[in-house]
């Protein structure tokens, strides 16, 4: 396999007492081909996956916010800083911040960075970004604020006794 990922900071689907997404990226140069997602992480009773990709020759970092079915009309007002972590000096690691509000007004989803670093930097192993042929992407969410009704527990269905 020329490509694989490993999520190392919660169990997938279960909800988490940090706020992080950390996604290990192996062979980072065939993000090219094709870009991947990291598991699903739920925070603030939110479901958040990280989507890392090469586009136009630089590294793409996008946070998706997952739509349930459980309600058409929501939002999520988040603060986000994601980072390329320097395997070598972790004060050397790059970062970004943004402010954005996730919800059922917007089109798409995901939210971030199209063009976060340039790929040959990233790949130059001096550089202390790629080690053993891996990177390390996080993205720290902090939920500010939250509406809709979609988290909402249904109730359970009823059932009739049946009439012979």
């Amino acid at each position: 396999q020329l490509l694989s990922i490993v999520m190392a900071t919660s169990q997938q689907g279960k909800e988490s007492e940090d706020n992080c997404i950390r996604l290990s990226v192996m062979n980072p140069a065939n993000l090219k081909t094709t870009g991947v997602f990291s598991p699903v992480k739920i925070i603030s009773n939110f479901l958040w996956k990280m989507k890392v990709e090469e586009k136009s020759n630089s590294l793409s970092v996008f946070l998706h916010c997952e739509q349930g079915q459980e309600s058409n009309v929501w939002f999520c007002e988040t603060s986000l800083e994601y980072s390329l972590v320097n395997q070598d000096d972790p004060m050397k690691s790059i970062k970004q911040t943004s402010d954005y509000r996730y919800g059922s007004h917007v089109k798409f989803s995901g939210w971030g960075f199209s063009s976060f670093l340039e790929m040959s930097t990233i790949l130059d192993e001096y550089e202390g970004f790629i080690k053993e042929d891996s990177i390390v992407v996080e993205i720290r969410v902090i939920v500010k604020s939250k509406s809709g009704d979609r988290f909402r527990k249904k109730p359970e269905s009823t059932s009739l006794p049946h009439l012979k």
